[in-house]
């Protein structure tokens, strides 16, 4: 049973079902754990934070004492993983991550991105995809790399977060789901009934539950009714229950009233109550009046201010665009190199020294070499040659390390 130390009263929080995983779920996890030790690739002589690869956010988050035994791969390559899990209000949600594949286990990683799925809620930090937009770290590639934060302790926070805020379930819309759902609530409700306490774990649907895209104008989820029913308080004339004028009118003179719309009116805007409006009436014209001519005398003002920050935001975005470029080749130079390509690389560059020098001094030879002296040949051919000896020592010093 699996549970964060938060919530030891309730042990089957985070636990998948000890049933045999079926064909649905392709690939053992077992091939993905690696048992390397966690290190930040650190910059020397950098502000920057520490930059963790693919591998090691893999490793964080897969080899985790609570996470792995709740957490199982549902892709055919090792991108998408499913996390279930279990509110203090008794549901049951299965939070899907994946992870975006690079070049190379090396590479930086990208933010990855989380999901609920089988089902459609209402929460602060979900959007009407049921993608987790409320946890900053994961909002871009960006703020993910300055966070510093591997990718298992982000999955703790986001399903600590979500266990502790459950969100409003709308509606369950993946049968497997709803069936678990249903069969832990019955156990909780027999359970307390009876007085003991559920030991079983968690299980798993037997197939993923597959998470229903939607368009940019799919509609929200339903809208918190409560909120919208707290309107602004307006300080109005209460209503009246008695009209005293009435009683001093005549039977003749409330039927022309009744009668003649005119005389009502005429009527009505004797009432105090009606006056008070009025007043009210006019004064908020006279104040939006007031305003309006205030945001006229600061139109060209604000006019100057747009102009001055669309100026301010197109070098804004100039400038961006060259610090993404410089840093993809910071990343690239960040990156260890490879001890084989090392090598030739400097093989090469051994042979080109020395093809150089030996031009150099068949040239000298020949008489084409203007007029040089013996010592300054000398000179040049030497610098040639040792650039050559250098070039070749330090292959030898890589090939060397290599073997060890």
């Amino acid at each position: 049973f699996l549970y964060f130390p938060l919530f030891a009263k309730s042990r089957n929080m985070f636990s998948w079902s000890k049933r045999p995983s079926t064909s649905a779920y392709p690939a053992a996890r077992a091939g993905l754990q690696s048992n390397g030790t966690v290190m930040a690739q650190a910059v020397q002589g950098s502000i920057r934070p520490p930059i963790y690869t693919r591998s090691q956010h893999l490793d964080s988050f897969l080899n985790d004492a609570i996470l792995k035994r709740s957490t199982r791969r549902i892709s055919a390559d090792d991108t998408t993983f499913d996390t279930v899990f279990q509110t203090t209000g008794g549901e049951t949600l299965i939070l899907r991550i994946n992870v975006p594949p690079t070049a190379h286990s090396s590479a930086p990683c990208g933010a990855p991105s989380m999901i609920l799925v089988g089902l459609k809620a209402r929460h602060s930090w979900l959007d009407n995809r049921m993608r987790v937009r409320g946890y900053a770290p994961i909002q871009s590639d960006t703020a993910w790399r300055n966070a510093s934060i591997l990718l298992g302790p982000a999955v703790h926070e986001v399903v600590k977060h979500l266990q502790l805020n459950p969100p409003t379930i709308v509606e369950i819309t993946d049968n497997g789901l709803r069936k678990i759902q249903s069969d832990i609530q019955s156990k909780m409700q027999s359970n307390a009934a009876g007085g003991s306490r559920a030991s079983e774990s968690i299980p798993f649907p037997a197939n993923p539950p597959q998470h229903q895209q939607q368009s940019d104008a799919a509609p929200e989820a339903p809208p918190n009714y409560e909120t919208l029913l707290n309107t602004p308080v307006v300080d109005m004339p209460p209503v009246p229950t008695h009209f005293p004028l009435l009683d001093e009118l005549s039977r003749d003179q409330l039927q022309n009233a009744l009668d003649d719309p005119i005389a009502f009116m005429a009527f009505v805007n004797t009432l105090p109550s009606m006056q008070t409006l009025q007043m009210m009436a006019i004064s908020s014209i006279d104040q939006g009046a007031k305003t309006a001519e205030k945001h006229l005398d600061k139109k060209a003002s604000y006019t100057r201010l747009h102009e001055e920050v669309t100026t301010l935001q197109s070098t804004l975005k100039e400038k961006l665009e060259t610090f993404r470029g410089l840093e993809e080749q910071q990343n690239d130079l960040c990156v260890e190199a490879d001890a084989h390509d090392l090598v030739k690389q400097l093989n090469r560059a051994k042979k080109r020294a020395l093809d150089e020098s030996e031009e150099y001094a068949e040239e000298w030879v020949e008489g084409n070499g203007d007029g040089e002296s013996v010592n300054q040949f000398l000179k040049t051919f030497l610098e040639k040659r040792r650039i050559h000896h250098e070039r070749a020592a330090k292959m030898e010093i890589l090939q060397h390390h290599g073997h060890q």
